[in-house]
């Protein structure tokens, strides 16, 4: 009945049916899989964030809570050097009664794979000490290095970019 409507052979409706739903599967397969890879670099961003806001906030009663964060985030060397470290970390900031309330100001993705990503951030932190007269500002930037384990991103290497 259309195809005498449309003055066509049955058979060019067929094959204009069949390219029209093939174009919608096509565009269908590839939103959903723009929509897992927005998901897995949310994923990524939000481990960054997470390492880099617990690295600007500390305090004496919370420094033990935030190392342990940490480094649950961690793998690999990166995890060792961290745990290395956290004790004469957190001594310090108790001993020196240090204060420190950090944010994320901004963070982008600098690369991204199947199983690596590369996050840069922008901290700022308002860090108290007895050793220090006044609170002072502090502007960080932070490149966080990331790898994809079991479904999971965890850092693997972190550093002090100008």
């Amino acid at each position: 009945m259309i195809h005498r409507i449309l003055n066509v052979k049955p058979a060019v409706l067929i094959v204009v049916a069949v390219v029209l739903v093939a174009l919608f599967v096509w565009q269908g397969a590839a939103w959903n899989s723009h929509r897992r890879e927005d998901t897995r670099r949310d994923s990524a961003l939000k481990v960054a964030r997470a390492q880099v806001v617990d690295l600007t906030s500390l305090s004496a009663g919370t420094v033990e809570e935030r190392l342990a964060d940490m480094s649950s985030r961690t793998t690999g060397s990166f995890k060792r050097q961290l745990d290395g470290i956290a004790q004469s970390f957190s001594s310090t900031v108790t001993k020196n009664k240090i204060e420190a309330s950090g944010k994320v100001a901004a963070l982008g993705v600098v690369s991204f794979g199947d199983d690596k990503a590369e996050v840069l951030l922008a901290a700022d932190a308002e860090v108290d000490s007895d050793e220090a007269e006044a609170t002072t500002a502090r502007a960080y930037r932070i490149k966080v290095s990331l790898v994809l384990s079991s479904g999971r991103w965890l850092v693997n290497g972190m550093e002090f970019v100008a």
